[in-house]
Protein backbone atom coordinates (compact mmCIF):
# COMPACT_ATOMS: atom_id res chain seq x y z
CA UNK A 1 0.00 0.00 0.00
CA UNK A 2 2.91 2.28 0.70
CA UNK A 3 4.75 1.52 -1.99
CA UNK A 4 1.44 2.26 -4.32
CA UNK A 5 0.79 5.38 -2.74
CA UNK A 6 4.53 6.73 -3.52
CA UNK A 7 4.17 5.35 -7.29
CA UNK A 8 1.19 7.37 -7.17
CA UNK A 9 2.46 10.49 -5.51
CA UNK A 10 5.54 10.04 -8.56
CA UNK A 11 3.25 10.10 -11.42
CA UNK A 12 0.64 12.83 -9.77
CA UNK A 13 3.84 15.16 -9.18
CA UNK A 14 3.08 18.61 -8.04
CA UNK A 15 -0.43 18.90 -8.79
CA UNK A 16 -1.71 16.42 -5.91
CA UNK A 17 1.12 17.55 -3.36
CA UNK A 18 -1.20 19.03 -1.03
CA UNK A 19 -3.55 15.52 -1.33
CA UNK A 20 -0.84 13.79 -0.81
CA UNK A 21 -0.15 15.76 2.69
CA UNK A 22 -3.60 15.28 3.66
CA UNK A 23 -3.71 11.50 3.06
CA UNK A 24 -0.34 11.17 4.73
CA UNK A 25 -1.77 12.43 7.73
CA UNK A 26 -5.02 10.50 7.58
CA UNK A 27 -2.63 7.79 6.97
CA UNK A 28 -0.25 8.22 9.92
CA UNK A 29 -3.54 8.88 11.97
CA UNK A 30 -4.78 5.38 10.76
CA UNK A 31 -1.74 4.07 11.66
CA UNK A 32 -2.17 4.68 15.50
CA UNK A 33 -5.29 3.76 15.66
CA UNK A 34 -4.69 0.39 14.77
CA UNK A 35 -1.28 0.21 17.01
CA UNK A 36 -3.59 1.25 19.60
CA UNK A 37 -5.96 -1.40 19.17
CA UNK A 38 -3.41 -4.00 18.59
CA UNK A 39 -2.03 -3.13 22.23
CA UNK A 40 -5.71 -3.16 23.88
Amino acid sequence: NFWRRNWIRKISGHVDVNLSVEAEKVEMLAVQEGMKAEQA
